[in-house]
């Protein structure tokens, strides 16, 4: 079955066991389910080596395919300067800098232990930012509150990438990354998750299923700028299909595995209907 590139997982890059202060880099136990849900997709396999980001007992990022998934065509789709906003585990990073068309990586990470931790656990990390030359850069700040000013003298980014949260689909999210971009003011904006703002906007305005591009370009003129990924012709379906997984996947959390399983058949059939309805097959 067809399944656009652009949107595949991001690539995990190789890291070794680490922990500076509350933060730590450590290996999952192996997990027993070899197929699992997707933010795209309902059935991907998991990684042979699940590294996840603790900060004291709570994990705050891992490598199972939602994840990867969920951000993928952010890397993908980069192109020139691209600021990131949250380190995180660096998956994002790693493969920016595999991308031959961005020309420079700068991020901001609020956690001075997160980036020391990175530079112990992830040698491809601290080689590149030290090396002469390279494309990435590190500022230790609170993007919510970061100006510019001078620090891009070659003009505002051409993308702006933020993931400051624990989880997805958090309260605030589009707040926060409107408040960013009314300083960064880069030419494209991406999000961890910004398929579920994109989704409640559309139903809090009383837009109806299937989305369609139209749709898409209405919420980008209440943004105020291109979201990334949104000129894709499959991106409406994909949209729609990630908010139903996510939906899912909490429900089966929030109320346990019976409840999930009596609501699966219609969060497939709702999946495969917008997809076929906008030629995603």
């Amino acid at each position: 079955m067809y399944f656009p590139k652009e949107f595949r997982p991001l690539v995990p890059p190789p890291y070794a066991p680490a922990a500076v202060g509350r933060w730590s880099i450590a290996e999952a136990p192996p997990e027993r389910r070899r197929h699992v849900l997707g933010y795209f997709r309902n059935r991907l396999p998991m990684p042979d080596r699940n590294w996840c980001l603790r900060r004291g007992g709570e994990v705050w990022m891992s490598q199972t395919p939602m994840e990867l998934e969920s951000q993928g065509y952010h890397a993908r789709m980069a192109a020139g300067h691209v600021l990131v906003c949250g380190l995180g585990m660096g998956t994002l990073v790693y493969n920016l800098l595999r991308n031959p068309k961005v020309e420079r990586v700068s991020v901001l990470e609020k956690e001075l232990d997160v980036v020391r931790l990175l530079e112990a656990a992830a040698p491809w990390f601290k080689e590149e930012r030290f090396r002469t030359g390279s494309r990435l850069s590190v500022r230790v700040c609170d993007a919510l509150e970061f100006v510019p000013g001078k620090v891009f003298r070659a003009g505002n980014p051409d993308l702006l990438l933020v993931d400051v949260w624990r989880r997805l689909g958090e309260d605030g999210t589009e707040a926060d990354v409107l408040k960013i971009q009314a300083n960064v003011r880069a030419e494209r904006v991406g999000w961890w998750g910004q398929e579920l703002d994109l989704v409640s906007w559309l139903q809090a305005n009383g837009n109806r299923l299937p989305l369609t591009g139209g749709d898409v370009a209405r919420w980008q003129a209440h943004l105020g700028f291109k979201v990334l990924g949104a000129e894709h012709p499959y991106y409406p379906a994909l949209a729609l299909a990630a908010a139903t997984w996510v939906a899912f996947t909490q429900s089966w959390r929030s109320h346990g595995s019976e409840a999930a399983r009596a609501d699966t058949g219609t969060a497939r059939r709702e999946t495969h209907a917008a997809a076929v309805q906008t030629g995603l097959p």
